[in-house]
């Protein structure tokens, strides 16, 4: 079984808004921004007056890996991930699977529309081909002119590894992100007085 998302306030409509056959994205009710990944204040204006809103379930497919390693259960091989921008929201980006395609017909400019897999509680959007034309040209290449860096000093050659710590390690931990940040910087402090105490340098 494929690892579920977790349902917060600000992702649960996009999760199971599929329920209802709709593809939901937060949408800035004061200046019209869609926003994805879900935020709590829209970056462009500033309010917080989001609003879970049903888009077009249209997109194109605008970059895309094929995978054949296994990486844990419920996936059958090989299968492609793929981000797909969509018609309605060209500002928005969703990085997804796509389903229902040879691996060998999936292509950039693919034009597709959004399906829904039913998995407990959740419904995971999805794309197949939609059956339109093309849409060729939406990525943008990229330049191919590099600008010398200012300077040959790097700060990461200035750099040292002093520490290191992790906390749990999961989608449905029922835990704040903020509690698990906290947790993985106590395990790096400890760790630090632990080798301080050793004489480590």
């Amino acid at each position: 079984m494929r690892p579920l998302p977790a349902l917060t306030p600000e992702t649960e409509e996009f999760w199971t808004g599929g329920e209802h056959d709709e593809l939901r994205i937060p949408r800035c009710a004061d200046c019209g921004d869609w926003l994805h990944p879900s935020q709590t204040v829209c970056p462009g204006c500033g309010t917080a007056n989001l609003v879970s809103t049903a888009v077009g379930k249209g997109g194109v497919v605008v970059g895309l890996s094929v995978n054949h390693q296994p990486w844990g259960n419920g996936f059958d091989l090989p299968y492609v991930v793929a981000i797909v921008e969509l018609d309605d929201a060209p500002a928005v980006r969703l990085t997804t699977n796509l389903v229902n395609v040879d691996v060998a017909d999936a292509h950039v400019g693919l034009a597709v529309h959004a399906i829904f897999e039913h998995v407990d509680d959740v419904w995971l959007p999805m794309f197949e081909p939609s059956g339109q034309p093309d849409q060729p040209g939406h990525v943008e290449l990229p330049a191919t002119d590099v600008r010398a860096p200012a300077s040959t000093e790097r700060f990461e050659h200035r750099s040292a590894l002093t520490g290191i710590g992790m906390s749990e390690v999961g989608r449905r931990l029922l835990r704040p992100a903020a509690s698990l940040a906290v947790e993985a910087a106590l395990a790096a402090v400890l760790l630090l007085a632990y080798l301080s105490a050793c004489g480590a340098p």
